[in-house]
């Protein structure tokens, strides 16, 4: 859940029910949102099963022409999570260095 700003309304989740629901409206409300979890759900499943494959890139050209940094472009972009842990890889190198 993300985190509010102090200067936002305060807002709670789930949101309190309304003090005079009767237990007919509680059932409808329950309901409805049991049908909005199942859309959301097939809705997420829907977008695994579509997601592309992992494409193999092969980057070719002369020396110095920019090769690795598309490379780092490519890693922060589309694979954060490898990005930083090589950037953890060089950071006590990068230490000793200065």
């Amino acid at each position: 859940m993300p985190k509010l700003r102090s200067s936002s309304i305060h807002a709670v989740w789930p949101p309190p029910t309304p003090p005079d629901e009767s237990e007919e409206a509680r059932l409808q409300r329950i309901a409805a949102e049991e049908e909005a979890k199942r859309v959301s759900d097939a809705i997420d499943r829907s977008l695994q099963k579509k997601r592309a494959p992992h494409a193999k890139i092969l980057l070719l050209g002369q020396a110095e022409s920019g090769k690795s940094t598309i490379l780092k472009n490519f890693q922060l972009n589309f694979s954060p999570k490898s990005f930083a842990a090589e950037v953890r890889a060089f950071d006590s190198v990068l230490r000793h260095l200065y």
